[in-house]
């Protein structure tokens, strides 16, 4: 898909309430479209989790950040739906993959508030805590992530292939020189007994 497509999307997904995610696209360069038709708090990382609520919170209220800090995240997580009930809110992030459970979690919690919508980024597969969270995204351009993960990485076979010209190397200097030793045993103990048979 290319950017004009994508970005009509996105704003589609908004307007019907979904939740979207990019396949290795930083959501900043759409920001300006999304901006121009919604409420929009760009945070960048979705992590970590209670300083990313003070700061959606302190961008669209009046709310201070030095009361907010103060805060447990279930008390800022009240105040953000609070916050969020009579307007749309769209929170825009990047790296998803990132996440972690306990922040999946949270995240989960705050994308079932009715009037918020979540646009993140993701540049590689995604933490298996951060499943459920990864549900509730529709991926924008998933032609393009499942095209990425087709693909076969070549450097995976050629380490392969090095490692097993390394191990055969090796294993043939160890049978040389295993053959040595042995022959030279063999040597030692043929004269040990000539030497023992001539001196009786």
């Amino acid at each position: 898909m290319n950017k004009a497509e994508i970005k009509d999307v996105l704003i589609r997904n908004i307007r019907e309430g979904k939740n979207s995610l990019l396949w290795q696209q930083h959501t900043a360069q759409y920001l300006q479209a999304i901006e121009e038709k919604y409420e929009v708090v760009y945070i960048n990382e979705p992590d970590p989790i209670k300083a990313k609520m003070v700061e959606i919170i302190t961008a669209i209220s009046h709310d201070k950040e030095s009361t907010l800090s103060r805060k447990t995240v279930p008390e800022l997580k009240k105040i953000l739906e609070s916050k969020t009930a009579r307007k749309k809110v769209v929170i825009i992030f990047n790296h998803f993959e990132r996440i972690t459970a306990s922040v999946a979690r949270a995240w989960l919690s705050i994308s079932e508030f009715e009037r918020v919508i979540l646009v993140g980024s993701l540049f590689g597969r995604f933490k298996k805590g951060a499943y459920g969270l990864y549900k509730v995204f529709e991926v924008v351009n998933e032609d393009d992530m499942e095209e990425s993960f087709d693909e076969v990485d070549i450097s995976f076979f050629v380490f392969g292939a090095i490692s097993v010209l390394i191990f055969v190397a090796f294993l043939r200097v160890s049978l040389q020189f295993a053959f040595e030793v042995t022959g030279a045993f063999w040597l030692a103990a043929i004269v040990f007994r000539t030497f023992i048979f001539v001196a009786r």
